[in-house]
């Protein structure tokens, strides 16, 4: 199995586990919308509005705070880049994102608790 789709495979896994866990539906949706461009081999810049839709599933959990902001201008920041470079900043601003759903994931899921669906739960 090549990069790309070691890649795929790890979002698959990470979709199906945030799914069958108790977070709110918003980072869920949020995380589908992000691992759905992260799963494709090639992005092209019309790919990218679909991270509009992820960014707005996690302002609809709660508002953003400085570091989220911050990685929020770094991410607007690659997607305007992408037209002018030919380096994969697509890649960047959705690892950005992706980055975010975690953070958020990581602090709503509580400590030594496992996830729902879990065999040890």
């Amino acid at each position: 199995m090549d990069g790309a789709g070691r890649l795929t495979f790890a979002c698959a896994v990470a979709v199906a586990w945030l799914w069958r866990s108790n977070v709110a539906y918003a980072l869920k949706a949020a995380g589908l919308a992000v691992a759905a461009l992260l799963a494709t081999p090639y992005l092209f810049v019309y790919d990218l509005p679909i991270l509009a839709v992820a960014i707005a599933f996690l302002y609809r959990d709660r508002a953003f705070d400085r570091i989220e902001g911050a990685a929020l201008a770094f991410a607007l920041l690659c997607v305007a880049a992408f037209a002018f470079l030919s380096a994969p900043t697509g890649l960047l601003a959705s690892l950005a994102v992706a980055a975010l759903v975690l953070r958020r994931v990581l602090a709503e899921t509580p400590r030594g608790a496992p996830a729902a669906g879990s065999i040890l739960a």
